[in-house]
């Protein structure tokens, strides 16, 4: 018969049992859900990237001018990144106070509420806030090349060229 779950929990390799794997808490894989909801609605508001370079290398290529559509994905692959470093910039630089003066003091006062102010699920709450702000500051330095990286895709489509950003998609997905 198979094992129960209880005999195949002892058969697996547990992260605290090898020094590349520590032991990650609940309250920092807890704060990657706020972490990934800020820095994933700051890429959707840069969706106009795409959409933009879609436009200006389809345009080109359908005018039958290919040194347009180098010159817009070229034009449009340097400034997504120089727009990447802005916000990651910004992001860097705000995510701190943000965090310290909106999201933290609302969710302590949630957490007191709930709680009745009990002292080590106001703690949690803290740390939890302080775990996202660092995540949310890792991810931010990510923003110039993702950018770049969906800007250059957008250049790929735009001159219909479907294999080539799925290949490098594929690739990245096996390498990550």
């Amino acid at each position: 018969g198979s094992a129960s779950p209880a005999e195949t929990s002892e058969t697996l390799p547990r992260s605290d049992r090898h020094p590349r794997c520590p032991q990650v808490s609940s309250v920092q894989l807890a704060a990657l859900g706020p972490a990934c909801g800020i820095c994933d609605a700051i890429s959707t508001m840069m969706v106009f990237i795409s959409v933009g370079t879609t436009n200006a290398v389809s345009t080109a290529v359908g005018g039958g001018d290919r040194a347009a559509a180098k010159r817009a994905a070229s034009v449009s692959v340097t400034t997504s990144f120089a727009i990447g470093c802005v916000v990651a910039l910004l992001l860097s630089l705000s995510i701190g106070p943000l965090i310290a003066n909106l999201a933290a003091p609302a969710a302590v006062a949630s957490t007191v509420a709930r709680t009745g102010g009990d002292a080590a699920a106001v703690a949690v709450t803290t740390q939890l806030w302080a775990a996202c702000e660092t995540y949310v500051r890792i991810r931010a330095l990510s923003f110039p090349f993702s950018l770049a990286l969906m800007s250059a895709q957008a250049s790929c489509l735009g001159a219909k060229d479907s294999l080539n950003p799925t290949l490098a998609t594929l690739t990245a997905s096996l390498v990550n």
